[in-house]
């Protein structure tokens, strides 16, 4: 009888373990509709001094004419290669755009040449058709004060 209790007090837990692990899987899994977005990246000046503040504003665009089974993805912005943002983001609907303004900025160090690199789905959980425009590169030009 002991045997008995122990598998019915196991039963529930263990179901509800695997439907969890199962959901968890179903989420993670990637998506195969066929979707495109495309990614743009506006800053707010692309020569400064050091010291001011450039805004970047993030903007995803569906170009395709599918919806994406997942409802957000990841962006991120690289500044020289490091990661400075990453946020999530609304998948939007075929035609139309989601956008993000980070109202902070960063702020300019040292003179030289910074690479802002913006990207969507750098995970490839979404299969995107046209993953050229998945990326935006653009360079803010530092330079010192009189230059």
């Amino acid at each position: 009888m002991a045997t008995s209790d122990t598998l019915l007090r196991w039963r529930i837990p263990l179901t509800l373990l695997v439907c969890a692990i199962s959901i968890f899987a179903f989420l993670r899994r990637p998506d195969t509709t066929p979707v495109d977005f495309a990614v743009e990246l506006r800053l707010s000046s692309t020569s400064v001094s050091p010291g001011q503040v450039v805004v970047p504003e993030l903007e995803l665009r569906n170009a395709g004419t599918n919806a994406a089974r997942h409802r957000e993805t990841t962006i991120r912005l690289y500044i020289n290669g490091e990661r400075w943002l990453e946020e999530p983001l609304h998948l939007p609907e075929p035609g139309r755009t989601e956008t993000l303004t980070r109202g902070a900025g960063w702020s300019a160090p040292a003179p030289g040449s910074y690479e802002f690199r913006l990207v969507v789905d750098e995970a490839k959980r979404l299969h995107d058709t046209n993953r050229g425009n998945n990326s935006v590169t653009q360079t803010v030009t530092v330079t010192a004060p009189g230059q």
